[in-house]
């Protein structure tokens, strides 16, 4: 009787498991284009910036669901980053420079899959420095020439990801298997 519980709770076991790994768990990333309308770019500005390229700006990162109350930023996610890119100007997530408040997206509280809808930095690179206030972007360049503009954010595209939590939780529970099983053979 004790040999064939075994032998039954070793099956129930090795099904649970491949059941368990066969889940396949995703995760929404969002990603979203940057869009810039220059407001000012002073003449001779170091980043070669005129007020005829306003455009594309650069993109952000995030995963839906480390959005906490419409709030994400690199302690909620990992994942949340943006790069910006124009001309001679290259700004990202991590020259980020103020140290009470990392950067952070807002999103809508109630659909945060709706993507970034405000934007909040305060950078410094070797060449610039500035802010991302809500939707307003400044940078002023080493000789305190500035480019000002209007940012928006494009439509979030969702890229799912798979998340390894099955198989890391099987492993967790694998141990604990062996050791029910070995106390029913005693």
């Amino acid at each position: 009787m004790k040999k064939t519980m075994t032998q039954h709770f070793t099956r129930t076991l090795l099904i649970f498991s491949i059941l368990f790994l066969s889940i396949n768990v995703k995760a929404a990333i969002i990603v979203q284009d940057i869009f810039i309308d220059i407001d000012i770019a002073d003449a001779g500005n170091s980043f070669d910036i005129e007020l005829t390229d306003s455009g594309l700006f650069g993109a952000l990162t995030f995963d839906s669901e480390a959005v906490d109350f419409g709030y994400t930023a690199p302690d909620l996610d990992p994942l949340f980053s943006f790069t910006l890119s124009l001309k001679d100007l290259l700004i990202s997530s991590a020259d980020d420079t103020d140290p009470d408040i990392s950067p952070e997206g807002i999103t809508d509280e109630f659909a945060p899959m709706d993507g970034i809808i405000a934007l909040y930095s305060f950078f410094e690179t070797s060449t610039a420095f500035g802010s991302i206030i809500d939707r307003e972007f400044e940078v002023m360049d080493n000789n305190g020439l500035m480019v000002t503009g209007m940012l928006t954010f494009g439509a979030p595209t969702t890229v799912d990801v798979d998340v390894p939590a099955p198989a890391t939780v099987l492993l967790m529970l694998l141990p604990l298997g062996f050791i029910i099983r070995k106390k029913c053979r005693q």
